[in-house]
């Protein structure tokens, strides 16, 4: 029986929840047989993983594995599979290699605005049971990126940077962002609408706003590029770039709410701001001039 785009006549609404039916099912199997396969090839992975005795980093690197796993049960593996039978396009296509420069460099230069708003974000004085979904671990984060050789780095960039990148990118910007937009005709409402959602399902509180503003970037940079590759690249250079600050430091890990503290004045936040504003206008007007052409 062909299954290859068995589904892509069939209405929006069923093609939604087609998605996430997917998710359900993709997250479920990992639930029932994740720690299962890992207790198999690591007889004492379960018992260190009921514990997560987060100065063991044995304890430390299962809990990464199951982490990456979770992400690829959750973003890589459904979205793949809707995109097989349904003939959905991420628009995987070719970066430019001037639009994937202009990526990087927009999001190197936005950690100081990024860090600013970490600071508000965390004067909010959200309700305690908001709080209670909380999900981010200050402790676990500290915990993961506590490095001390190249391995440990490179485990670090595979399920913290990479995983995320495109599973995530596929999800938002791939999907949700296009279906959104072409309901309601208005991509900029979508792009708006999507970074709220990527921000709120991350359940960090404490990073809503910081990533609500990096989610409109994202959004941005794909609507503008047509290339689901730019926001993948931008993504996993902002989550590289707290990995490799903190490898670099090993007397004091980093977390993306601390990093660039020391540097953090309004001056300079205000001047990351306009910075990423100005490449985001000449990113714009580029890929303007592309598509023209």
């Amino acid at each position: 029986m062909r299954l290859k785009g068995i589904y892509k006549d069939k209405s929006s609404c069923f093609k939604f929840s087609l998605l996430f039916i997917l998710i359900f099912i993709s997250f479920s199997i990992y639930n029932l047989f994740a720690s299962g396969l890992l207790s198999i090839f690591h007889k004492e992975a379960l018992s260190l993983l009921r514990y997560q005795d987060l100065s063991n980093p044995k304890t430390v690197n299962y809990l990464k594995i199951m982490q990456g796993l979770a992400s690829i049960s959750i973003f890589i593996v459904p979205t793949f599979l809707y995109s097989y039978l349904t003939k959905f396009n991420f628009n995987l296509v070719s970066p430019n290699r001037q639009d994937s420069i202009l990526a990087i460099t927009i999001m190197t230069l936005i950690i100081p605005f990024i860090s600013l708003l970490h600071e508000w974000n965390m004067h909010i004085p959200f309700p305690k049971w908001i709080m209670n979904f909380d999900v981010e671990s200050e402790e676990m984060i500290k915990a993961f990126l506590r490095m001390n050789n190249l391995r440990g780095l490179f485990l670090n960039i595979l399920i913290l940077a990479i995983i995320p990148a495109i599973g995530e990118e596929l999800l938002f910007r791939g999907y949700i962002q296009e279906k959104i937009g072409s309901v309601l005709g208005k991509m900029y409402i979508s792009i708006l609408i999507t970074s709220f959602l990527f921000s709120i399902i991350h359940m960090d509180m404490h990073g809503l706003i910081p990533r609500f503003f990096l989610g409109i970037v994202l959004g941005l940079l794909f609507f503008w590029s047509k290339s689901l590759w730019i926001p993948i690249i931008a993504h996993f250079t902002n989550n590289a770039q707290a990995i490799l600050v903190s490898y670099q430091d090993l007397n004091l890990i980093k977390t993306e709410n601390d990093i660039f503290h020391e540097i953090n004045t309004d001056k300079i936040a205000l001047f990351s701001l306009f910075s990423v504003c100005l490449l985001l206008y000449i990113f714009y007007e580029k890929t303007k001039k592309n598509r023209a052409n």
